[in-house]
């Protein structure tokens, strides 16, 4: 009984100590980082760059991972917000309010490589030497907008916008923007179907 008490303070203590909150000074969030009221979000899965920002607003619970993939990105996140998956950014991916992000979600916002092999044949020697040329790299904003939800190991690429109330079937891969209310699933995702007023 004892050793369960002391298991349960400690699990505690451990998650105090990884949490940005709003609650906390700013001097406890990274530069460019804004944690709102309310809102938890655990700095040990942020992978940050210099210039990059993320703006959280309040009341949202983000246990995924943020990466940035390139300096001066910008990740901005909404109000009441669950996100669980992983946002990687090299430019920019914008969360509405109200938004549900599964578990093992992948959302980004660039191709990480050129898709012609003479552009990308040094990306490896580049990299162990900390270097990354993006000359030759599509990047394109990714927006979901408010009250949009996402389901679990879903894939979100680059310039797609998930319109206001739409789901996203679990295990989709989402190329192309899907209209607001619509249901949408698939490899690639497509509309199912739109979503009634009285489910609204």
């Amino acid at each position: 009984m004892i050793k369960r008490k002391i298991f349960l303070l400690m699990s505690r203590l451990f998650v105090w100590l990884g949490r940005c909150s709003g609650d906390l000074p700013s001097g406890a969030i990274p530069e460019g980082v804004h944690v709102g009221k309310n809102s938890d979000f655990s700095v040990g899965r942020l992978k940050y760059k210099n210039g990059c920002s993320v703006s959280i607003q309040n009341d949202s619970l983000i246990p995924g991972q943020i990466m940035f993939d390139r300096e001066n990105a910008h990740i901005e996140i909404g109000n009441r917000v669950f996100m669980n998956g992983t946002l990687i950014s090299a430019g920019k991916i914008s969360i509405g309010d109200d938004v549900l992000i599964s578990w093992g979600v992948t959302i980004v916002d660039h191709n990480s490589h050129s898709i012609v092999f003479a552009k990308r044949a040094d990306d490896v020697v580049a990299w162990s030497k900390g270097k990354k040329d993006w000359t030759n790299v599509e990047i394109a904003p990714v927006i979901i907008e408010s009250k949009a939800w996402i389901g679990f190991n879903a894939i979100v690429l680059k310039g797609v916008t998930i319109g206001e109330g739409s789901i996203i079937g679990a295990g989709s891969v989402v190329t192309k923007s899907i209209p607001s209310w619509s249901i949408a699933a698939g490899n690639p995702a497509r509309v199912i179907r739109e979503i009634p007023l009285n489910e609204r």
